[in-house]
């Protein structure tokens, strides 16, 4: 086993915020100090930020009081643990630092993060941000998903595991308790006979939120017949959510072009996109459909 740790030089107050919520054993669902309320549960570092102005003067007595209280605590943040079976990365790690580690082994993960946003925003931003605010949009959700990831949870009674699969329940709402932080995600090393690809549309190539995104895991037999696929997309629903009907036509089938047009037609019927200031609705199912056939069209370069 290899475990990897990440620390900067100057401690990031806004980590610090989150190991107070689990050190200090606020059973709270709001948290307030004085002079310096915390209005609303706090879920990631982007609302966090939104409090930052008030919390300012806080969080600079606050340093010193978390280092020594436990910081032990904060290893499990900031550390990679390599085995043969699973790789366990802490959320507080920045999505640069986990893009560099993950290339190799997570190629799908790799591909994803090189195109969220800039090497600044990713330095800053962490891994556990971006699943615990639960968008719909969400970069790394729908490729965590693909890779059939595991949450660990905690507070300061007990430590739970729940697979990201079953995580989201609702638009930006999920099966985390308001006293529980995710400490770190395990990703099962795929298998040899995975085929697992990611994919982001958005306005831009890079530095753009996704208008789709969209995952496959899919492994066939030697003769080219499905055995499992794992469909997943962003921005089609309110959560990330998989195209089962689709998956439930591919098993079982050839693998060819016939096959994937006719799956194509069932995107639409697994979901119901909604128009916004990105895209309207139609144009999302074509997005989708065309996702879809990348996919098909790549496998059959590799």
């Amino acid at each position: 086993m290899e475990t990897i740790y990440y620390f900067k030089p100057i401690i990031c107050l806004l980590d610090d915020y989150l190991l107070f919520k689990l050190l200090f054993k606020t059973d709270k669902k709001q948290l307030y100090f004085p002079k310096y309320p915390i209005e609303k549960e706090i879920k990631s570092h982007k609302q966090i930020q939104e409090q930052v102005h008030k919390l300012e003067k806080l969080f600079i007595d606050l340093n010193i009081k978390i280092a020594n209280v436990n910081i032990i605590e904060s290893f499990c943040l900031k550390q990679i643990t390599k085995t043969e079976k699973e790789w366990s990365i802490g959320t507080g790690i920045s999505l640069e630092d986990v893009r560099v580690e993950v290339k190799e082994i997570f190629p799908a993960l790799y591909e994803m993060l090189s195109v969220f946003g800039s090497k600044q925003i990713r330095n800053k931003a962490t891994f556990g941000g971006n699943i615990g605010s639960a968008s719909p949009i969400g970069d790394t959700t729908p490729v965590l998903m693909a890779y059939n990831s595991v949450l660990v949870l905690k507070n300061t009674k007990a430590e739970r595991e729940i697979k990201l699969r079953e995580f989201i329940t609702g638009y930006r709402t999920t099966q985390m308790n308001h006293d529980e932080l995710i400490i770190a995600v395990k990703i099962p090393i795929p298998n040899k006979t995975e085929i697992i690809k990611s994919y982001k549309i958005s306005k831009r190539k890079d530095l753009d939120i996704s208008t789709v995104s969209a995952c496959f895991n899919l492994t066939k037999d030697e003769k080219s017949i499905v055995k499992d696929i794992f469909i997943v997309y962003g921005g089609m629903a309110a959560t990330t959510s998989r195209a089962t009907k689709t998956e439930k036509f591919l098993i079982g089938k050839q693998w060819n072009r016939e096959n994937i047009e006719k799956a194509m037609k069932l995107i639409d019927e697994d979901f119901t996109p909604i128009s916004d200031a990105r895209s309207g609705a139609e144009a999302r199912k074509i997005m989708a459909r065309n996702l879809m056939m990348k996919f098909y069209n790549d496998t059959n370069k590799s």
